[in-house]
């Protein structure tokens, strides 16, 4: 895979304005289509004493990081696979080593083990304290993405609803919540097969994480994971209620991430494979039996996988609904129970996923208690000392934020060319010396601009209008007789789907989930682009 000519004078225009020994063997690698080495390269915030030097070295050489590279597709998701299988070896060892704390067969093989055993006691009552009370029932979820049953672009919500269901054997013992639900009574008026198909469990497949990971991902059965949403949605507000925002956190921990960096009394934890190392076990000692007996009967216990069923030693994986908030919920109540033990002030523990925001008096115990319950804090992204944190998509170095862009897709299209120009003008935003930056990034910047067509290059807006503008300081409006600003944009022309495409008990049944009367567009369906005029408030604006 090769660059075109546009997109090399505009690395090399980078590259040169960088003008550093890294930036002079990125220019090198790339011109080459070296990929292999050129996504190897990293940078490291130890190496550097200021954040202006560790921008630079970063910005050159993250551009290309999460390229897909197709040449490397098989490689990278056997690279997937393997790590599936290590991740179930290290979840056996887990499994047999928390199994001993289980109130059914509790014995101990160490003198600590007694104290393990309060410590457990006292993490769950911490998740028995947010959990509270099992739900009534189970409202029917739908999330975008493929099911057992629903693959390929078949996933919207009308397309989900017109198929027959697949469920494992112990998520029939919620089937009622089916039969009740408009899913269930419109598949029964269609004359369509209607009883769910009972499946093993779920199907493993591989995503792109970046140039040179590819992530293990698991296909649910639809029933399964329909109810997964519900009890995800359901966790997602109890922790709420504690502090822990799953919709707005992200914004928080760059908050406390950057303050971190300058003060250092937070450190920023992750970790490598955390919810494929969720065991089993962990999951059935700390949580209360009842909210245990659920979230198990609703979980996958069987993955396919290279032609064979295999019985699972971890919990869930990524693809079922409540995995994401599962997970925050174990790391925020583990380090939340360390913070209390260790007589620290637990006020900006914060957990998203496995991104932990921890108190640095507490992390050396939190990363103790992390590997012997089974996981991997990630060295490369772990920051206890020193100037840097990150979390949750933002970079900071002495308060200063260095977050690179990442190119993913090679810009063929005026569409693409518009968002490395943004990405490229976002490296100079909320930092301490901006117009310095922009220097460096201005000759790339222009660059980006001349692949676009000039009436396209004319659709200018403020940055929070995202990619269907070019980001700028001033931009022309149109105003309306009721004196609303619109800029000129240029927005992706959405694939809809007509109703009659289905029959009326799934119209029905999707309307009853807010699915648009418009028609239906499947994710990610783009048939060309348009220009078109949209509001903008509170901008200052050149008429």
């Amino acid at each position: 895979m090769k660059l075109d000519q546009q997109m090399i004078k505009v690395v090399h225009a980078l590259c040169n304005d960088v003008a550093t020994p890294r930036s002079a063997l990125v220019k090198e690698l790339a011109t080459k289509g070296d990929w292999i080495q050129l996504q190897k390269l990293k940078c490291n915030p130890a190496d550097y004493s200021n954040s202006f030097d560790y921008w630079r070295d970063a910005i050159v050489t993250d551009l290309f990081r999460k390229v897909e590279v197709t040449e490397n597709d098989k490689s990278l998701e056997q690279a997937a696979v393997d790590t599936f299988f290590a991740c179930e070896a290290t979840n056996t060892l887990t499994n047999h080593r928390l199994s001993r704390f289980l109130p059914d067969s509790c014995y101990f093989e160490h003198g600590q083990d007694l104290s393990l055993s309060v410590f457990i006691d006292e993490w769950r009552a911490e998740v028995k304290r947010i959990l509270g009370r099992l739900p009534d029932d189970l409202t029917i979820n739908f999330g975008g993405g493929a099911t057992m049953s629903d693959e390929g672009k078949l996933t919207t919500i009308p397309d989900k609803l017109s198929k027959q269901p697949s469920v494992t054997i112990d998520c029939l013992s919620y089937r009622s919540f089916y039969d009740d639900s408009a899913w269930g009574r419109g598949l029964r008026s269609s004359e369509r097969a209607w009883e769910p198909q009972v499946v093993p469990g779920n199907k493993f497949f591989t995503v792109p994480k970046d140039a040179v990971k590819h992530r293990g991902c698991c296909k649910e059965p639809s029933l399964n994971v329909a109810y997964q949403l519900c009890v995800g949605k359901l966790l997602k507000a109890r922790l709420k209620t504690h502090g822990v925002d799953l919709k707005g956190g992200q914004q928080k921990h760059r908050r406390l991430a950057r303050r971190a960096s300058i003060n250092g009394s937070l450190a920023t934890v992750d970790l490598s494979n955390a919810s494929d190392t969720v065991s089993r076990v962990l999951v059935e000692l700390v949580l209360p039996p009842d909210w245990y007996q659920l979230l198990d009967d609703l979980r996958s216990k069987k993955t396919f996988i290279k032609g064979r069923w295999h019985r699972l030693e971890k919990f869930s994986s990524m693809g079922n609904g409540f995995t994401f908030e599962l997970e925050t919920l174990i790391f925020y109540t583990l380090a939340k129970t360390i913070c209390k033990r260790l007589f620290v002030d637990y006020a900006d523990l914060t957990v998203y996923g496995d991104d932990i925001i921890c108190p640095v008096e507490a992390v050396d115990s939190l990363l103790a208690s992390l590997r012997f319950f089974g996981f991997t804090p990630n060295a490369s992204k772990t920051f206890v000392n020193g100037s840097f944190r990150e979390s949750c998509g933002g970079d900071f170095f002495l308060g200063d934020a260095v977050r690179s862009h990442y190119v993913k897709k090679l810009p063929s299209e005026p569409a693409c060319w518009i968002s490395l120009a943004n990405g490229l003008r976002r490296l100079c935003s909320h930092s301490f010396d901006n117009d310095l930056r922009w220097t460096i990034v201005k000759r790339a910047w222009f660059l980006c601009l001349r692949a676009i067509p000039s009436d396209i290059r004319r659709c200018r807006g403020p940055h929070f209008l995202g990619d269907v503008v070019i980001h700028d300081e001033t931009f022309d409006c149109r105003v309306d007789t009721n004196g609303t600003p619109y800029v000129k944009a240029w927005v992706p022309i959405p694939v809809v789907l007509q109703w009659d495409y289905w029959l009326p008990p799934v119209q029905l049944a999707s309307a009853l989930k807010d699915v648009p009367s418009s028609g239906v567009s499947p994710r990610g369906s783009v048939k060309g682009y348009r220009f078109n005029y949209i509001p903008v408030w509170g901008v200052a604006t050149t008429a």
